[in-house]
């Protein structure tokens, strides 16, 4: 937009009497980020009343099969979580619907599935309405998989946001993705006494139910011929990931000449600097399929969790890195610190371990691991997913009584 023409714009726009017009008005026109979201946001409010209609219809006509769970997932993320639960009701002879947040519906969460589960999608007051319905009854078991429903301004049990248990033939099960300070919090002591709540890594003492299978049709690839590639996934988040300590290590293997890259998948923005960028490749947030791709090209998996920040001392006592479901998944090897190895039963069999910060060191020695070694580690990581796998069906098995 030319200059001249952007003043007449503003005086335009200065002229409307209504003050929020006037203020939106002129994000919309001047601020091209405003305007892409705002854009996306209108498009995604079509997007849900087209599925909620669709819904509906699809919903009422539909038989539910006898020995059915329904899988709830109310937030507009943990999708990377589901493939992994559906395969543990199928192992255990269920059939298994899902109702999830339109969000997640762009994301191909089971493009790696021969059998895709069926899947209904709708907003967080929609799919409040559809538990309602009297057909709840049919399902077997209701299963959240997460307990919590966060968003925006927003964070309570996803039971205190519907107001209502849902009931079905058996009850109903859940993930607490914080059990600490949420399982006393939220009231969900009565659930984990009936053996029907259940965290990602059993902290605490509670049930484990981990879910790190993501498809039928996952490659587990060798290490690269030609450079060693590391891969980082999730949100551009200081809370989550210490993306400093990376670029520190990323310019020492530069100025060693190491062949090396790394893949950075989330959302947010990475600063980069200039004489970084041929080593560090930022794909933003991507979608399961263009995200599994990514992990199948990876050799080393970078979690960047970081013991001397406080947000970050959560993965040792109540919360699991996603990277850990993804890492056994896909058996790609850990550059961890050696606080939170310990507590994911990773080692320098199946992982390379550091201590005192230095990640720089831990991707060199990664860089110089052997293919055989490599293969090893996989090894050892197949042994401990097949463990962690075991358990988890397990756990389930117990309480479904299967």
């Amino acid at each position: 937009m030319k200059v001249g023409r952007m003043k007449i714009i503003k005086i335009i726009l200065d002229l409307i009497p209504h003050r929020k017009t006037r203020s939106f008005l002129k994000r919309y026109v001047f601020d091209e980020d405003f305007r892409k979201e705002y854009q996306k946001e209108r498009e995604n409010k079509k997007r849900h009343k087209m599925y909620e209609k669709q819904n509906n219809k699809s919903f009422v006509g539909y038989n539910i099969p006898d020995h059915t769970v329904l899988i709830v997932e109310p937030n507009p993320y943990h999708g990377e979580i589901l493939p992994g639960f559906v395969k543990y009701f199928y192992d255990l002879g269920y059939n298994v619907d899902l109702m999830l947040r339109h969000e997640n519906d762009v994301e191909d969460i089971f493009c790696r599935f021969d059998k895709k589960p069926n899947v209904f999608y709708g907003t967080a007051n929609h799919l409040k309405e559809m538990l309602k319905w009297s057909k709840i009854k049919d399902y077997e078991y209701l299963f959240f998989s997460s307990s919590a429903f966060w968003e925006r301004d927003y964070a309570n049990s996803y039971l205190n946001f519907l107001e209502f248990e849902p009931q079905t033939k058996k009850g109903i099960l859940m993930i607490e993705h914080n059990i600490d300070p949420y399982l006393h919090k939220y009231q969900e002591e009565k659930y984990l006494d009936a053996g029907r709540l259940f965290t990602l890594s059993g902290f605490h003492n509670t049930p484990m139910l981990n879910p790190h299978y993501f498809g039928d049709n996952i490659s587990i690839t060798p290490k690269s011929d030609d450079k060693t590639r590391f891969i980082v996934v999730g949100g551009i988040n200081a809370a989550c990931k210490n993306h400093e300590l990376l670029l520190k290590a990323v310019r020492s293997l530069a100025d060693l000449k190491i062949k090396f890259e790394v893949i950075v998948v989330g959302s947010g923005k990475l600063d980069l600097p200039v004489d970084l960028q041929k080593f560090v490749i930022f794909k933003g947030r991507l979608g399961f399929k263009n995200m599994f791709a990514e992990m199948e090209k990876a050799d080393f998996f970078l979690p960047l969790l970081d013991a001397t920040i406080p947000e970050h001392k959560r993965y040792m006592t109540g919360t699991t890195t996603g990277s850990r479901q993804l890492a056994l998944g896909f058996l790609k090897p850990m550059i961890i610190a050696e606080e939170f190895a310990k507590v994911y039963d990773l080692n320098n069999q199946n992982s390379v371990v550091y201590s005192q910060n230095d990640l720089t060191r831990a991707m060199l020695v990664a860089t110089k691991i052997e293919p055989n070694h490599y293969a090893n580690m996989q090894r050892m990581l197949k042994k401990l997913a097949d463990e962690i796998y075991q358990r988890s069906l397990d756990n389930l098995r117990k309480t479904v009584g299967e």
